[in-house]
């Protein structure tokens, strides 16, 4: 299990080299943050926090709200990640939370990287808005949603 994880980090890292995954994006209000890199490191934070609950309490989730979970912060971080620099204190902390997705999605998804993989094209902003029509994020002792 310990190489497989290690494989799909290889993976990982791999995709995160290039910036394959980016094309035209629409920046929702609520995530626009290219003209505020101070509100863009909080909104990570804010995310990192998120996700780290996410796999501390997985086992809360049904699977179709883990999937959902995930493809919406998946998402967020890749719309996030559009607007840093890259080698930036602001893109290691994108790569952190790509990582720390990809844990989760291999322990209680396998085979799961939705936005994860370099293959993965979409405006991320789309995508939030597609999966914020279907889901409703679960409250988790007053973390963001």
């Amino acid at each position: 299990m310990r190489k497989s994880l290690d494989d799909m980090m290889d993976r990982v890292d791999a995709a995160l080299d290039g910036r394959s995954f980016q094309g035209p994006q629409t920046y929702l209000q609520a995530y626009d943050f290219r003209d505020d890199p101070e509100g863009l490191y909080k909104a990570l934070r804010d995310l990192q926090s998120r996700v780290t609950l996410v796999g501390n309490r997985a086992s809360i989730f049904t699977n179709r709200q883990l999937f959902d979970e995930l493809s919406l912060r998946a998402a967020e971080v890749r719309l996030y990640q559009s607007q840093v620099q890259e080698q930036s204190q602001e893109w290691d902390l994108a790569v952190r939370i790509i990582r720390s997705l990809t844990r989760i999605a291999s322990e209680y998804r396998p085979g799961y990287v939705y936005g994860l993989a370099s293959s993965h094209h979409a405006d991320w902003g789309r995508e939030i808005e597609d999966i914020r029509d279907i889901y409703t994020p679960i409250t988790l002792e007053g973390v963001p949603t």
